[in-house]
């Protein structure tokens, strides 16, 4: 019986919903999801200490199946929820039922608690030193394997996820040593660009089996690899960072060969840029109107009822057959100036997706005086038809498009 590590770690309701596409290529609206969740078997409760309980109401984390939705040669999947400071749920990981009994890590204090918990098998656990937690995974997969009669060679690669963002210092570090400074300073003078950025790239790196684009220290509990971005010298900035089962942090930059060899890597080493894309066809928009799924009922509830909030505020106080009017107008205005401006449909790299989706802009008028207040990202279906994902403001569309190159389009060019 094969254990199926950690499938996706789950923030929001959207996340899941891509899990359940990726995996089995059905749309599902979110509050369709939220009425299946209700109907959904927990099958298990801990409480703060990390004791299995039966009391859910005492409970601070629960595993539920997510019946028929989702699964993998027969072993149906898993959702995990804990409860944050103010009592709301949170998402945790998507996995199967042995894999979330024995080997969740998370940044969250209730996790670390009731792994360590697992891991030594008795009440109070959570209350040994931090020294202790690095021996939790190896001691967790040794008991997991010993009950269910379980080989190391059942293991499949899991998800990874960067859950710990990069500190200020590092950032700015970084965006001194830049050859182009670009946009990456927003209008606060803040680096959340530079941030997002290489908080994309490292997740992106890490889905790579390529050794070329990853080098892994000799103890295994560092990674590093190029930044795609220039310094003022010339030449690529390679960046490192320390992993602890599925979190990614202490952020370096690599600046010469003893940098390298005090983390562990080897002096000589050759870490080439990433690619997001083998050809250019793949990152210019192919397609006209009769291609698009336009009467998707689930994607328009979401773009438009479910994220209201990311509609300009001129289109938020709109019936939704409005604002569904404008959104079908500024595809349809887009896909033709697109026929002669191929880079005005921008591409975009979804990690979650793990391909390329394409970005288009929204305008609340089309007077062609003003910019677009915002972008829905397009993708296509398990038919081969284009349709809308989702919604987002024009910071996060820079943030997304970003990621493969420096957008160009005038309205995606943020000063």
């Amino acid at each position: 019986m094969p254990v199926y590590e950690n499938i996706g770690s789950i923030r929001n309701v959207d996340h899941i919903l891509d899990i359940i596409y990726n995996h089995t290529k059905k749309n599902y609206a979110s509050f369709q999801f939220e009425k299946i969740l209700q109907e959904t078997e927990i099958i298990k409760f801990y409480n703060e200490q990390g004791a299995e309980v039966s009391d859910g109401p005492q409970s601070v984390f629960k595993i539920v199946h997510l019946r028929d939705l989702l699964h993998r040669d027969g072993t149906p999947m898993c959702l995990s929820f804990i409860k944050g400071d103010n009592q709301t749920k949170k998402y945790g990981h998507v996995s199967d039922d042995i894999w979330l009994g024995a080997f969740i890590d998370s940044e969250d204090k209730l996790y670390q608690k009731w792994l360590l918990h697992q891991s030594d098998g008795k009440p109070g656990a959570s209350q040994k030193p931090k020294t202790a937690k690095s021996q939790v995974p190896q001691n967790a997969i040794e008991q997991a394997m010993s009950r269910s009669n379980i080989s190391i060679a059942d293991f499949e690669v899991s998800t990874p996820s960067v859950t710990a963002p990069p500190p200020e210092d590092f950032a700015w570090e970084l965006y001194n040593l830049l050859y182009m400074k670009e946009s990456w300073l927003n209008k606060d003078n803040k680096l959340s660009r530079l941030f997002n950025y290489i908080i994309h790239l490292t997740t992106k790196v890490l889905l790579e089996t390529n050794t070329t684009y990853i080098q892994f220290n000799q103890k295994k509990d560092r990674i590093m690899f190029n930044s795609r971005l220039l310094n003022k010298y010339g030449n690529y900035i390679i960046i490192s960072c320390k992993r602890r089962g599925q979190e990614y942090f202490s952020y370096k930059v690599i600046k010469s060969a003893d940098d390298a060899v005090k983390l562990g890597f080897n002096a000589e080493f050759n870490i080439a840029p990433i690619s997001f894309f083998s050809s250019l066809s793949q990152v210019v928009f192919s397609g006209t109107i009769d291609d698009f799924d336009a009467n998707n009922v689930y994607k328009l509830n979401h773009i438009i009822e479910e994220r209201r909030d990311r509609l300009p505020e001129s289109m938020r106080e709109m019936s939704s057959i409005d604002i569904s009017m404008r959104l079908t107008a500024s595809i349809n205005m887009a896909l033709k100036i697109a026929m002669t401006d191929y880079k005005f449909i921008v591409p975009i790299y979804g990690v979650s997706a793990r391909r390329i989706q394409f970005l288009i802009p929204v305008y609340s008028s089309f007077d062609g005086e003003g910019p677009p207040e915002c972008a829905i990202i397009i993708d296509k279906n398990a038919h081969g038809q284009w349709e809308t994902k989702t919604v987002l403001d024009l910071e996060m569309a820079y943030s997304h498009a970003r990621l493969i190159t420096r957008p160009d389009q005038n309205w995606l060019c943020i000063s």
